[in-house]
């Protein structure tokens, strides 16, 4: 397995330092507030990691913290040991105590994990709760000459870690105090962090230790607890990128100062999590939304998770309502086929090249894991089992071992029959008599009384939206079955009515056993082309394919080429099957940010699709004479079908640095 290595900055085979075994630790939450589907997308790409790790076959220790003292909210400008606690600032405003606070939102926490199906790790430690380690951990720091003393607290000496400024490629000549916020003036440099903090005696939560009464800096407690559950040296560290620049930095300097070498082998981060346009998910902007408020909505936290398994961990995803009603779309299908590959499946016997397509089928799944976490190129494998011609019991077996990896419950879809109850067919059959009679209004009139009906029959949310939708479109074709019967009528085979109710067609309300079964039928065929996606508080409104709108989809950051020949941008992959996640009359344009810094350049930049292995027609786009960048922007292009592998190429005409600096699918459906 190869894993991308900020500690490197680059991949790398990942051997554990137990054969077999795997330790990895992840920063959790600080217990203050919600925790949005921000903040949910980085616990779901390392509840992957973990549970990919075990489909490899290693055993996995998970070990994650809870903070709940000590992350203070300087953090957001970066200066993490400025401003207040923000647990007890969250106390004051909601008049309640700190402890409470931090039980009432790390409740919330797990509530969100247990929705999103996200694996418990296997230790939850609180950071209150481990307060003795890192006084320990601290000790073992200052008896290495590693930190300070000062009257707010003991500050750890980076001065004396060489490399401090190493993991993150800090320029520290810019790391200047700032003057907006309050630090100690005793600090002998700016970046220096303190290790235990004694000088704020109005802070609530306090323990005695060697330094006096006082509460740890936010820092110690993720190398404390992560040693103290791992060992001083463990395999993986998982955080998002914003911890790369002072909360990892710090780590590995405390790690150093007391074991002389990193805690962990290797350090991932993934990227976040953003708005629609690219922004950042924040209470300020008033973008948040948490998993309970998408379920409000009406929205399945598995659609959630399918969207997140459409993006890497290391390029993070734009979110948008449109983008998780095509994931909701796309797994509704994903169910709808599985559910009848569990009903049709049974044991046969394989051919020799249908056991080569399940070989290869598990090992291109494999690999997909195995070439840092890609997740999209393993749902991608999971969409070419079920479409392959393989049995379907292999298919579904096939099926359930990979969502032992991506987690979207699909050994619960379950096959649930459709019957028209007996009160819908009547009120059908006297609202067709009414438009016979030309009484199209009252006929009209008749769909509040059967939504009513169908609200009080239906035993499931489920099956109120189905029948429903099924019966608005129902209406909309009744035509077509008038035409069918009137066939059947004419058919001595087929009998619209039986001989019982022959005898009583006088009667404009009867319907034969032919009449019901055509109903039934023309029901059925409505029901199958319809995928209910639930708004909320209105329970019978679905629709019948992917809302209408746009997404974007992000390609990739800052690169520099001189090459006359396409360069691979293999930063950018993103698997997209436009027909069926954005559906038949979806289109695609493209725009990308270059430059070129020769006044005779020229830069040249185009999609290519990988699996296919050619240029996307029209989307070869080029820019000369900036030194600024330039947007350049395509019309329409078409893909493939079927779901294809993109990148982005770039080129220089002449040799000349060509820089692109980003860019971004269009998709309008």
């Amino acid at each position: 397995m190869k894993l991308y290595n900020t500690l490197n900055r680059k991949l790398e085979e990942f051997e554990p330092i137990k054969p077999a075994s795997a330790g990895v630790y992840s920063c959790g939450p600080t217990v203050y507030w919600n925790q949005h589907i921000g903040n949910m997308y980085a616990f779901v790409q390392w509840d992957l990691l973990v549970r990919g790790l075990r489909h490899l076959g290693y055993q996995v220790k998970w070990v994650m913290n809870i903070t709940d003292v000590g992350h203070m909210t300087g953090d957001n400008l970066g200066a993490a040991d400025t401003g207040e606690d923000r647990m007890e600032k969250r106390a004051k405003v909601e008049g309640i105590s700190v402890w409470h606070i931090a039980d009432k939102y790390t409740a919330q926490f797990l509530d969100s994990i247990d929705k999103l199906n996200i694996k418990r790790p296997d230790v939850l430690c609180r950071a209150t709760d481990n307060i003795d380690a890192q006084i320990d951990l601290i000790k073992k720091i200052e008896e290495k000459g590693f930190a300070y003393k000062t009257k707010t607290g003991l500050v750890f000496d980076t001065s004396k870690f060489k490399d401090y400024a190493k993991f993150a490629k800090l320029d520290l000549k810019k790391q200047v105090k700032r003057e907006d916020v309050a630090d100690d003036p005793e600090k002998k440099n700016p970046w220096d962090f303190f290790l235990w903090v004694t000088g704020h005696p109005e802070h609530i939560m306090k323990w005695d230790s060697p330094w006096g009464a006082g509460y740890p800096g936010w820092h110690i407690e993720c190398t404390a607890m992560s040693t103290k559950f791992l060992g001083s040296n463990f395999d993986i560290h998982t955080g998002g990128i914003e911890h790369i620049g002072i909360h990892h930095t710090n780590e590995i300097a405390q790690g150093y100062a007391a074991f002389g070498k990193s805690t962990a082998n290797f350090w991932l981060h993934n990227a976040w999590l953003l708005g629609k346009k690219g922004e950042k998910l924040s209470k300020s902007l008033g973008n948040i939304v948490t998993v309970s408020e998408l379920v409000e909505k009406g929205y399945d936290p598995m659609a959630f998770r399918y969207l997140i398994l459409n993006s890497h961990y290391r390029k993070g995803l734009n979110f948008s309502y449109e983008a998780l009603d095509s994931a909701t779309a796309a797994l509704n299908n994903l169910r709808s086929i599985i559910s009848n590959l569990r009903t049709n499946r049974e044991r046969t016997s394989l051919s020799e090249g249908k056991l080569e397509k399940v070989d290869k089928y598990t090992k291109s799944f494999s690999d997909a894991l195995s070439n840092d976490l890609n997740t999209p190129e393993a749902l991608a494998t999971l969409w070419s089992v079920v479409k392959s011609n393989i049995p379907a019991n292999d298919k579904y077996e096939l099926v359930l071992d990979f969502d032992t990896v991506l987690g979207l419950k699909l050994a619960e879809v379950t096959t649930e029959k459709i019957e028209i109850p007996q009160q819908i067919l009547e009120l059908a059959q006297k609202r067709e008599q009414l438009r016979k009679e030309g009484k199209y209004q009252e006929a009209d009139d008749m769909f509040p009384a059967m939504n009513k009906k169908l609200a009080i029959i239906s035993t499931s949310l489920v099956a109120v939206v189905v029948f429903a939708s099924a019966f608005f479109y129902f209406f909309e074709r009744l035509g077509r079955v008038e035409t069918k019967l009137s066939q059947l009528a004419d058919s001595p085979k087929q009998p619209v009515m039986s001989e019982k109710t022959s005898s009583q067609n006088n009667n404009p309300d009867s319907c034969g056993d032919a009449c019901k079964a055509e109903i039934q039928k023309e029901v059925k065929q409505v029901i199958s082309s319809i995928t209910p996606i639930i708004q909320k508080s209105e329970v019978a409104k679905t629709q019948t394919s992917v809302k209408s709108g746009v997404t974007y989809i992000p390609m990739g950051s800052t690169y520099d080429s001189t090459s006359t020949d396409w360069y691979t941008i293999d930063d950018t992959a993103t698997y997209i099957d436009l027909v069926h996640d954005y559906g038949q009359d979806a289109t695609v344009s493209w725009e990308a940010s270059l430059k070129v810094d020769h006044g005779n350049g020229q830069a040249f930049v185009r999609l290519w699709d990988d699996t296919n292995k050619i240029g996307v027609n029209g989307s070869e786009m080029a820019t000369t004479n900036n030194s600024e960048y330039q947007i350049v922007t395509t019309g329409v292009i078409p893909l493939w079908k079927g779901r294809n592998l993109y990148k982005v190429q770039i080129k220089s005409l002449n040799s000349f640095v060509v820089s692109y600096t980003g860019g971004k699918i269009r998709i309008a459906y």
